[in-house]
């Protein structure tokens, strides 16, 4: 028995051990989860204070400013008192600033700009500038004039490289570059002075150049290409060579006449070059070269037909214009009473009468004969209409034409330059067949009665004996490119071109009252916009108002002595 209850006390205790263990693991797991619960309500709390906490408190809070110190703080050499005292204990001070403004940080003003020009080549009719000191890509306005001008020429650009054309040589010039700042302000450079003289590599045609003065009314217009006659058509107008340098030195090879080239730069970037004596070499890439060999070189400007209608752009509003009526339809007529068009039309009386000195007598019809197989009709070999062919030396002299006619408010207008040699016989054995000039044509007093007749209109009151071929030669300087006949156009506006000049006839009226003697006023006028300051003259027997051609004084124009008649498929 004794045994028996030692047994059960033992289970006993162990079963109480047992369930201590048990209650001590439950108080334990209780303690730490209302623990972390705790800490978890003290966490939301906290961060719903955060939350509702308003966005602007504290934000007047002074702030400190620490003041640094050199002297390095040590333990106290005793036990504190705890006895206040009447001077207060040495400690780092906090001093209260203003608040500190979100004021931006100040953009350094940037220095202004200072273009700087500065000259460079300089040729007998051309001069290069260079621009620096100033944004790329921003418009500048260059300027120049002759110095003892008042009127500037002006061209806005956005290049650096700047190179202008059409001067004359020996005359001084000034030059401006003017830009207008961000301010508005406007900032004008140094002038450089320059003059105009020598040879040398240059494009007499690059930015040329005029004012336009209409009424009272100026406006400085350029009136050529801004790439002068880089990249223009041209054709060898006789047979001719190809150089290596425009020494023309050492020639490459022989070009036939009729040939087909462009106006290119070489290695160097130059295509024109200027020799003292009025004369021109030229860098061209023929286009097809027959065997392949050699495509590109320097040629004699003098044997260059080039196409004025590339140099001198009709869409410029301040460029020449063109009306190549023979390449569609030929206007030649010849004054009669045969065939007459226009008989009864405005055209007939669109001219005052021709009357002889004393005012009496007139002629009895003004009209216009159709020319058989010519009026009306394209002309063969001239190509495309909107080609302008003419030898380069023309084209230098137009650079001044054209600003003549600016000056008086007109435009020049081309109605023929090169003509082939074949057209020129064409017309003439056209006009001989039909006899227009063997005609009877009555004179007339104020009364209308008949006081006389003229054999021909050729003679007319002239009482010259002109024959078919003093107004249509069978060998032309047409044929030679050096010829032009044109009218001008006057504007309206500074912005708007109006109708053509009215002269004593219409365009390519190939009889007597052409002649330079029955001009208009605006006949005489297009006679010294041709004549002054360029080198063209009227044919000797001033038959055509409308014709001008190179002076052929060989002193003047050595070049003249090379020229041929040519009848080339332009």
């Amino acid at each position: 028995m004794k045994e028996i209850k030692q047994h059960s006390n033992t289970r006993y205790k162990q079963r109480r051990k047992k369930r201590m263990r048990k209650i001590l693991r439950y108080t334990l797991v209780s303690v730490l989860g209302i623990a972390l619960l705790t800490l978890a309500i003290v966490m939301l709390v906290q961060g719903a204070k955060h939350l509702l906490k308003d966005p602007d408190d504290g934000k007047t809070t002074p702030t400190v400013t620490l003041q640094p110190s050199d002297v390095t703080p040590t333990e106290p050499a005793g036990e504190p008192t705890g006895e206040p005292t009447d001077a207060p204990t040495e400690a780092p001070t906090a001093t209260p600033t203003e608040p500190v403004a979100d004021t931006p940080t100040p953009t350094p003003t940037p220095e202004p700009i200072t273009p700087v020009l500065t000259i460079g080549d300089v040729t007998k009719a051309t001069a290069a500038f260079t621009l620096a000191g100033a944004p790329e890509g921003m418009e500048y306005l260059f300027r120049y004039k002759p110095s003892e001008a008042t009127e500037w020429q002006e061209i806005p650009t956005t290049e650096t490289a700047i190179g202008i054309g059409a001067l004359t040589a020996g005359v001084q010039y000034d030059a401006e570059i003017v830009v207008q700042r961000e301010s508005g302000e406007v900032y004008v450079s140094e002038t450089v002075r320059f003059t105009p003289e020598g040879d040398g590599y240059g494009d007499p045609f690059r930015n040329a150049c005029g004012t336009l003065r209409v009424g009272e009314e100026t406006k400085a217009v350029t009136y050529t290409r801004p790439e002068g006659c880089l990249g223009v058509n041209c054709w060898m107008e006789f047979d001719s060579a190809l150089y290596t340098s425009a020494e023309l030195a050492e020639k490459l090879r022989d070009i036939p006449g009729g040939t087909a080239m462009v106006i290119s730069a070489d290695e160097s970037g130059q295509y024109v070059y200027s020799y003292p004596d009025r004369r021109y070499a030229v860098h061209v890439t023929i286009r097809d070269a027959a065997d392949g060999e050699v495509k590109e070189g320097w040629v004699l400007g003098n044997a260059l037909l080039v196409d004025l209608a590339m140099i001198f752009p009709a869409d410029n509003p301040y460029s020449v214009k063109y009306n190549r009526t023979n390449a569609y339809s030929s206007i030649f007529t010849c004054g009669g009473n045969a065939q007459q068009i226009d008989a009864d039309s405005a055209e007939e009386t669109r001219y005052d009468p021709l009357r002889v000195a004393d005012g009496a007598t007139s002629l009895a019809t003004g009209g216009y004969n159709v020319i058989g197989g010519v009026t009306g009709e394209m002309l063969p070999n001239y190509g495309p209409k909107e080609q302008t062919p003419a030898v380069f030396d023309v084209a230098i002299q137009l650079l001044t034409a054209q600003r003549n006619a600016l000056a008086e408010g007109y435009c020049l207008l081309i109605y023929e330059s090169y003509r082939p040699n074949s057209t020129s016989k064409a017309v003439y054995k056209a006009m001989k067949e039909y006899g227009y000039f063997r005609e009877e044509i009555p004179v007339v007093d104020v009364d209308g009665n008949v006081t006389d007749k003229k054999l021909t209109l050729a003679n007319g009151f002239l009482n010259k004996s002109y024959t078919e071929a003093n107004f249509i030669a069978v060998d032309s300087n047409h044929n030679k490119g050096i010829a032009l006949d044109l009218t001008i156009q006057r504007y309206d506006t500074l912005e708007q071109l109006g109708a053509e000049a009215v002269m004593q006839t219409k365009m390519h009226t190939l009889d007597f009252r052409g002649n330079m003697e029955y001009n208009t006023e605006e006949a005489n006028k297009l006679y010294s916009i041709m004549t002054e300051g360029t080198g063209l003259i009227p044919l000797r027997g001033r038959q055509e108002w409308w014709h001008f051609e190179l002076n052929k004084n060989v002193e003047d124009f050595p070049c003249i002595q090379s020229y041929v008649f040519a009848d080339y498929e332009i």
